[in-house]
């Protein structure tokens, strides 16, 4: 599976990734909820992510998001890159506004508490998130904001 996870890494990096990714969202929702998290858009699951559902901050409505994730002991680490995009992306603002979600990781779905991640703590992870997707190297170059990471605690 080595040559498929670099062919989804480059379609991460190419600017195609990007304008697909409104659909790719939401072929990833459907899929991973029918499969369990074994299928996303891009085929067999070959990185960690999870759906996560936060509560719209001015609408009031779930909204489910598909992400990669790092787990750090006893929490998870998710990313808010947008695809580096100048904007910081919706669910992000979500978590600020209220940090209690859920998520569901696999065929598992659990409620979480979100916690931004300080500086001290994204040095600390933002290496072992690189290795998991090295695009958000890119990703980080086309933009002048700082990306938003979370921790996320089960409740």
């Amino acid at each position: 599976m080595g040559w498929y996870r670099s062919v989804i890494i480059w379609f991460g990096r190419v600017g195609l990734a990007r304008r697909l990714s409104p659909l790719v969202t939401r072929l990833d929702r459907f899929l991973y909820r029918r499969s369990k998290g074994r299928v996303v858009a891009t085929g067999p699951q070959v990185f960690p992510t999870l759906l996560l559902t936060t509560l719209g901050r001015k609408s009031g409505l779930q909204r489910t998001v598909p992400l990669l994730y790092l787990e750090d002991g006893d929490r998870l680490v998710v990313v808010a890159s947008n695809w580096g995009r100048p904007d910081h992306p919706a669910w992000s603002s979500n978590l600020l506004a209220k940090p209690e979600a859920s998520i569901q990781r696999g065929g598992e779905r659990f409620g979480v508490k979100a916690t931004q991640a300080s500086q001290s703590e994204v040095e600390r992870v933002w290496p072992r998130l690189l290795e998991i997707w090295p695009p958000w190297t890119q990703y980080s170059r086309r933009t002048q904001r700082r990306f938003r990471i979370f921790f996320l605690a089960r409740q």
